[in-house]
C-alpha cells in the first residue's frame, strides 16, 4: 500500500494462466515494430498497420524546440526544457497505450485462443533491427515500453505473448524461408524473395516471419 497526496492506492499484482504449446492457439499473430509503420500485425490473410508519419512529425518538432531551447541556454530556457521532455514522454506513453489495445483488439478478432510473438527490441537488438541513419529514432522510440504494454494488456486479456530474436526477420522469405538481405528494399518498402519470387509489402513480410517464428519457438520449448 503506498500513501499520495490525496490518499492512499492499494497496488496488487495479479497473474493469469495461459497457455504455452503451440497446439493451444488458434491464430498467430505476428507483430513487426518500425518507422513508416509503428506496427503491422498479421494473421494470414488479415493485416492491420498503425502509420508512424504524424507521430514521426510530432517527435521531430519537439527535437526542434529542443535544440532551439538549449542553444539560448537561459534559465527559463532550461526550464521550459524539462516541461517538453515530461510532455513529450506522456504524449509517447499515450499513443503507445493507443497502439497496444489496437494490437490486443486485433488479435481478438483473429480467434479464441490466440497469440502475440513480438520481436525482442531491447539493447544491442535494436541495433540488428534499425539503420544507423535512424538512429535518434530507434533509440529515442519506447519500443520496449510499446511492447510492455502490449504484454501486459494481452495478459489481462487472457492472450499469450512470447517474444522472439530479431535476427533475420526482414530478410527471411515467409513463404519460402530463404534469406538473404537482397530480399529487401528499404527504399521501395517491398519484400521480394531472390529464391522463389514471394512478394509483398516489407513490414507485411517481417510481420509474418515473426509470427513463423513465434510458433517454431513454443515447439522447440516443447521438445526439450
Amino acid at each position: 500500500m503506498v500513501r499520495k497526496r490525496h490518499g492512499w492506492y492499494l497496488h496488487v499484482s495479479v497473474s493469469k494462466s495461459v497457455p504455452d504449446h503451440a497446439d493451444d492457439f488458434d491464430a498467430v499473430i505476428g507483430v513487426d515494430q518500425g518507422m513508416r509503420f509503428l506496427v503491422t500485425a498479421s494473421c494470414g490473410d488479415q493485416v492491420m498497420f498503425i502509420r508512424g508519419g504524424r507521430v514521426k512529425q510530432t517527435r521531430l518538432r519537439y527535437v526542434r524546440l529542443r535544440a532551439s531551447l538549449q542553444r539560448k541556454g537561459t534559465r527559463s530556457a532550461k526550464r521550459r526544457l524539462k516541461a517538453i521532455g515530461r510532455r513529450e514522454s506522456r504524449f509517447m506513453t499515450d499513443v503507445n497505450h493507443q497502439i497496444a489495445k489496437a494490437v490486443v483488439r486485433f488479435a481478438q478478432a483473429q480467434g479464441q485462443r490466440p497469440l502475440i510473438v513480438l520481436e525482442d527490441l531491447t539493447g544491442s537488438n535494436l541495433s540488428v533491427r534499425f539503420r544507423m541513419k535512424d538512429q535518434y529514432w530507434r533509440m529515442s522510440w519506447a519500443f520496449r515500453q510499446l511492447a510492455d504494454f502490449i504484454r501486459y494488456k494481452a495478459e489481462e486479456a487472457g492472450i499469450s505473448v512470447v517474444f522472439i530474436d530479431p535476427t533475420g526477420t526482414s530478410e527471411t522469405c515467409p513463404k519460402c524461408g530463404h534469406c538473404e538481405p537482397a530480399n529487401r528494399s528499404r527504399k521501395r518498402h517491398e519484400f521480394r524473395c531472390k529464391k522463389c519470387g514471394y512478394r509483398c509489402n516489407d513490414d507485411l513480410a517481417a510481420s509474418r516471419v515473426i509470427a513463423q517464428k513465434g510458433l517454431e519457438c513454443l515447439r522447440q520449448s516443447q521438445s526439450a
